[in-house]
């Protein structure tokens, strides 16, 4: 599996699937209703019950409507996803305004619906959203109910604290919601689609040697095939030409593209990689810079032999815990596949999470990884493994 990993948190795809969103605000609303649930009944502060109640239950409400109206795969378009995280935020400050607003330490989730947004919509949208909820979080600075508490003596925090609740979400809204330029989706797309892979190929001159245009190697749980990129299939020509295009509408918003670091392992392979790399990037106006592999990063090799076949083995490689660019909306499909009762169930999941790994384009595939065996050539029955493991390997204390 050595392929190229864009490294750092980032914003996603254009259309958000109606069900994530459903799903995450039932995650929202069990957490909400067990937060006043418990400070009320089980610590005993006074708070206005009925009316956080009501404020959850109008969520409860709507997931329940966008159930009945529309499927579960139904994908919004980038008006709708933002009208509907923007009544999560409102929803949200309507909570915390009966609750103590800034000062109430669940404040913070501000920024949920707005990272959202930065991992899946425009730069517009989230700025809007992000406008939306500074502006709600300065209300909330002045006008709100009293933090719940017990007893008569209920602590004052200082201006000072609840000034840097909000500078806090101020900064944090700002660096999810800008724009730079491995951040962008079109961009990831762009040098994805811009890599001579079959010229690859011909340079490391190995016969027999697989490219990869997507991250799976087959269908594997999917009982399907593999998503492809939008742009597999065209000539190279066009791919290129279409590059051109999405850099130079990047540049004219942002000045000059920056220079990307290449992490890669020393090695005759590795510097003809990086070679084809600076070639393919350059027709973009793109410079590169090679870097070791535990350097900072824009993007680093991954060369890895899957130990057994699962889509959910390649998939983890393109997880958030990975420590890559990931889609988050992906990351918690898979972690509910990991958890799914049944196989069909698995396989579902798996297949909504492959699909948003495509299209997120945090992953540029060059092909099969590349091993070596030592085996002489007299020998008969030789098979090479599918792993790059030799099974005797196991039996001593320094594997080859």
């Amino acid at each position: 599996m050595p392929d190229i990993f864009p490294e750092a948190p980032v914003r996603a795809l254009r259309h958000l699937r109606l069900d994530t969103l459903v799903r995450l605000r039932w995650l929202a609303i069990a957490g909400q209703s067990l937060a006043v649930a418990g400070v009320h009944s089980g610590l005993g502060f006074s708070l206005p019950f009925g009316w956080c109640f009501v404020v959850i239950a109008v969520s409860a409400w709507l997931n329940i409507a966008l159930r009945i109206r529309f499927p579960l795969s139904h994908r919004l378009r980038e008006g709708a996803a933002t009208a509907l995280l923007a009544f999560d935020i409102l929803q949200l400050a309507a909570l915390l305004y009966l609750t103590g607003g800034l000062q109430n330490p669940f404040s913070i989730l501000f920024l949920a619906p707005v990272m959202i947004s930065a991992t899946a919509l425009p730069p517009q949208r989230t700025l809007v959203l992000g406008l939306l909820a500074m502006g709600l979080a300065t209300l909330l600075s002045r006008y709100h109910l009293p933090l719940p508490w017990a007893g008569a003596d209920r602590p004052v925090l200082p201006a000072f604290y609840q000034l840097g609740n909000w500078v806090a979400l101020v900064l944090g809204l700002a660096f999810t919601g800008s724009s730079k330029f491995i951040a962008d989706r079109t961009v990831r797309d762009a040098l994805a689609r811009v890599v001579d892979r079959t010229a690859f190929a011909a340079e490391l001159a190995f016969p027999g040697w697989r490219t990869s245009d997507y991250p799976l190697p087959g269908a594997l749980e999917l009982n399907r095939q593999p998503s492809a990129p939008a742009w597999m299939g065209r000539a190279m020509t066009d791919r290129v030409a279409s590059a051109r295009q999405i850099i130079a509408r990047w540049s004219a918003d942002n000045g000059e593209p920056p220079m990307l670091r290449i992490a890669l392992p020393d090695g005759a392979g590795a510097s003809i990689l990086f070679i084809r790399l600076a070639r393919d990037f350059g027709q973009l106006g793109i410079r590169v810079d090679r870097v070791a592999p535990g350097a900072p990063a824009d993007l680093r090799l991954i060369d890895e032999v899957a130990p057994f076949d699962s889509a959910l083995w390649y998939l983890s490689r393109l997880d958030c815990a990975a420590r890559v660019l990931c889609d988050v909306r992906a990351s918690a499909l898979l972690a509910a596949a990991r958890k799914a009762g049944d196989a069909a169930e698995q396989a579902r999941l798996l297949g909504e999470a492959e699909e948003l790994t495509v299209e997120f384009a945090g992953y540029i595939p060059l092909g099969a990884p590349i091993r070596w065996a030592m085996a002489s050539r007299r020998l008969t029955g030789f098979q090479a493994s599918p792993r790059g493991i030799h099974p005797l390997n196991r039996l001593i204390a320094t594997p080859n």
